[in-house]
C-alpha cells in the first residue's frame, strides 16, 4: 500500500494508492483553554501562496483584522502563535479562516474542528475521506474568494447557526479525523481489521 497526503482529485492512481491527510491528536489540547470569542475573523498564515496575499487584500481594513493581527508579509519563524498558546487563541475566535498554504492540506483545517470552532475555508483540491460537509460542519467559500466578506458578515451576525455547524463540525472530526482514526484507516488499508 502506498499512502500520498495529497491525493489531488484529477489525478489517477493505482488501486494500492490511498489518500492519507493529516489528523488531529485530543492529546495535544491543553488543559485551560479560554473560549471568550474575542476576535471576528482570523487569518494568522505565513503568505505562502497567492490565495493567502489576495485573502489578506480582502480582509484589510475588515472587521477586526487589522487589530487581531493578521500579519501580513510574516515569516515563520517569526510567528508569535505557536504551540499551545496557538491552540488558545483559536478558541477565541468566532470566525477563522483556512486557505493553503505550500500544500492542500494544512493543519489548520483540522485543528479548529477539533476545538469546536467555526471554520471558513478554501475547498482542498484533494480527496479526503470523510472530508467535512459544507454547510454542516464547516463553509467553504467560492475559488475566487467573491463571497468570502460576505460569508464572515454572514456568520458574525447569526451566531447559532455558526456555533452549530461549528459544534458538528467537531463530532465529524471526533468521529474520523483523530490520530487514532487515520491509524485505524492505515492498518484498514493493509488488511488489518480493526474496528
Amino acid at each position: 500500500a502506498v499512502f500520498k497526503r495529497e491525493y489531488l482529485l484529477n489525478a489517477e492512481f493505482d488501486k494500492n494508492v490511498f489518500p492519507l491527510q493529516f489528523s488531529f491528536n485530543y492529546d495535544r489540547i491543553p488543559k485551560d483553554l479560554p473560549y471568550r470569542l474575542k476576535y471576528q475573523v482570523t487569518f494568522w498564515a505565513v503568505e505562502s501562496n497567492p490565495i493567502r496575499s489576495k485573502v489578506f487584500e480582502l480582509l484589510d481594513g475588515k472587521f477586526d483584522c487589522n487589530e487581531n493581527k493578521k500579519n501580513k508579509n510574516q515569516v515563520f519563524k517569526k510567528y508569535k502563535r505557536k504551540g499551545n498558546n496557538y491552540l488558545k487563541e483559536l478558541t477565541n475566535c468566532k470566525i477563522i479562516l483556512n486557505f493553503p498554504g505550500v500544500g492542500w492540506d494544512t493543519q489548520r483545517y483540522w485543528e479548529v474542528p477539533a476545538l469546536g470552532r467555526f471554520m471558513i475555508s478554501y475547498k482542498p483540491q484533494i480527496k479526503i475521506p470523510d472530508n467535512f460537509n459544507d454547510g454542516e460542519h464547516i463553509i467553504f467559500c467560492k475559488d475566487d474568494l467573491s463571497d468570502l466578506v460576505e460569508k464572515c458578515e454572514y456568520y458574525l451576525i447569526n451566531e447559532k447557526v455558526r456555533e452549530k455547524i461549528a459544534c458538528a463540525g467537531m463530532e465529524h472530526l471526533k468521529k474520523y479525523h483523530t490520530n487514532t482514526s487515520r491509524a485505524k484507516y492505515i492498518l484498514n488499508k493493509i488488511g488489518i481489521d480493526i474496528q
